[in-house]
């Protein structure tokens, strides 16, 4: 289990959603860099959270071993971590099935807390996402609509919570990225 020690700075308000981040692990697991692709909306709770996820040593285990790379999600009511897999040469490279996999559960970071119980059927929305070199989301477009609005707007907003989408294994992103959402 991931517990980062978290010395949020009192009289700060507590964030309503997670500061997600990437960090690279040495075999020992070690720290060797903590990214934020997504913030919390707090920065002293981003700045509090990249301190703490620096500081543990060693990182546990995830399935059974110690992962290149976990994307790990810190809000103050849970920690939850991810491991991305290390190739069979240990380099930081991963496929494009790793590289949609993270980018799903980042993704998927912001529309946890959704109630989509009353969006009927399971209508797909498509949004065009225009990305900075460093993978910073700076447009969201809605392309083709679901046909309800309501599901639209939620998608809309997950996707403008979203600052900063992972790289693929060449460290590098696409100009723009489509996206089709759906409820379920």
């Amino acid at each position: 289990m991931l517990c980062p020690l978290i010395q949020f700075p009192p009289g700060s308000a507590q964030p309503t959603r997670s500061a997600d981040f990437t960090v690279t692990l040495s075999p020992q697991g070690t720290a060797l860099d903590v990214s934020m692709f997504a913030s919390s909306g707090s920065q002293d709770w981003d700045r509090a959270a990249a301190v703490a996820l620096r500081l543990l040593q060693p990182y546990p285990e995830l399935d059974g071993r110690v992962p290149a790379q976990a994307l790990v999600f810190v809000s103050p009511w849970r920690t939850n971590a991810i491991a991305t897999p290390r190739n069979s040469h240990g380099e930081r490279q991963r496929d494009r099935q790793d590289f949609a996999s993270r980018l799903r559960a980042t993704i998927a970071a912001r529309l946890a807390d959704v109630d989509v119980r009353a969006i009927p059927g399971n209508p797909a929305a498509e949004f065009e996402l225009t990305l900075a070199a460093d993978g910073t989301v700076t447009a969201v477009q809605l392309a083709r609509s679901s046909g309800i609005r309501a599901w639209d707007d939620i998608a809309l907003g997950a996707l403008q919570r979203i600052d900063k989408l992972p790289l693929d294994g060449n460290e590098k992103t696409l100009p723009k990225l489509t996206v089709t959402l759906r409820p379920r």
